[in-house]
């Protein structure tokens, strides 16, 4: 998706206020499930209990993101008892850490002579020959960025190594849907999300009705179900991009993938959630500011490289790369709706906003509940 890009300006720019953040009271203590809902903790707590903005317990090679530029501009060992970078929050600058083994500290080495000569496919070969998946994925993805354009054969052979390797992890946190209502995951027949870094992951969410998506003939927007409805923040965090000046065009009509309008919010822990083809002028919030699980951001719209009103849908990490989500939700099953938790959308469901019961009532107890938003 254009648009995702998260300049290192910006993580200057919001360095105070996560500060403010890291400052805060004692963290809370951390769910029992091995991915936290996040909206039962703070983005202070996430920060804080991230594994990266503690002290590293064993030596280290810390991987930065691809937007870090002169703060943490290529991986590093980092050795016992110290941080892996000096940052607030050190999860927006590195995307992960390994334990220093012989051959990671052979890979610094033959990393620079690999780029000194440009080759960039001989280096990632090197290291999954090496049995080294997360150096050869960092590789992949600096590639990436610097193609960027989705178009070019040579992206799309970086694409399909890394897509292999990006698809066995998901976020360590749980998060509501943004959204209210009932929604359908329509399914991406064209692969047009896998074919992007930035999309890989995502979903399109629509409402039907009667099995339609619109009333009417469905040529103008208002027709469609979802149009205008409301996306809502996942969980408190900060608004890291804010863009709704494009028009959005009739149902039917595509328009250029950069004149897509968007809204980006960092929710701590290293993950974020994107938010694309919001209407035209519905921005509620901007750059810089805080928001609160259930805010209204912005309205479902038709902007960009759409075609119909849908919300374009995806947990990013720091380097706004997608990446694979984790839910909490209800999802109707031969008429009845049956609560998840802790997964990921499956493409052609319908699910609704579910919030998980109290500690030691069951998810089947709460089956029947209504949804919390």
């Amino acid at each position: 998706m254009a648009g995702t890009r998260i300049a290192t300006a910006t993580l200057v720019l919001l360095a105070a206020a996560l500060t403010t953040v890291a400052a805060g009271p004692p963290p809370t203590a951390p769910a029992a499930s091995p991915a936290p809902y996040a909206p039962s903790m703070t983005m202070a707590d996430r920060i804080r209990q991230s594994p990266l903005n503690q002290a590293m317990t064993e030596d280290v090679l810390a991987l930065p993101h691809t937007d870090t530029g002169g703060m943490l501009p290529a991986p590093r060992l980092v050795p016992s008892g110290s941080m892996a970078a000096r940052y607030p929050d050190i999860d927006r600058l590195v995307w992960a850490v390994v334990p220093k083994t012989d051959k990671r500290a052979e890979y610094l080495k033959v990393r620079d002579e690999f780029l000194k000569d440009g080759n960039d496919q001989a280096l990632i070969a090197w290291c999954l020959r090496e049995r080294l998946p997360a150096c050869a994925e960092f590789e992949m993805r600096r590639v990436l960025r610097r193609i960027w354009n989705f178009r070019n054969p040579e992206y799309q052979t970086y694409r399909r190594q890394w897509i292999t390797l990006a698809a066995k992890r998901q976020i360590p946190y749980t998060f509501p849907l943004p959204l209210e209502g009932e929604w359908a995951v329509l399914p991406d027949k064209m692969g047009h999300h896998a074919i992007k870094h930035g999309a890989a992951f995502a979903f399109d969410l629509v409402i039907q009705a009667g099995g339609r998506l619109h009333g009417g003939n469905g040529r103008r927007l208002e027709d469609y179900h979802c149009w205008g409805r409301p996306i809502l923040a996942q969980a408190d965090g900060v608004v890291l991009q804010a863009e709704d000046a494009h028009s959005d065009l009739p149902p039917g009509r595509s328009g250029a993938f950069d004149k897509s309008n968007y809204v980006g919010v960092y929710y701590g822990g290293g993950v974020g959630g994107f938010y694309g083809h919001i209407r035209q002028g519905s921005l509620r919030v901007k750059v810089g500011d805080r928001v609160t699980t259930g805010q209204p951001l912005a309205s479902v719209g038709n902007s960009g490289a759409s075609g119909m009103p849908h919300l374009h849908f995806t947990m990013t990490d720091m380097s706004s790369f997608s990446v694979r989500g984790r839910f909490c939700y209800q999802v109707q099953r031969a008429g009845r709706w049956v609560p998840v938790r802790g997964e990921d959308l499956r493409e052609g469901t319908v699910v609704r906003p579910w919030s998980p019961p109290p500690a030691g009532v069951p998810a089947d107890a709460a089956e029947a509940r209504e949804p919390a938003r």
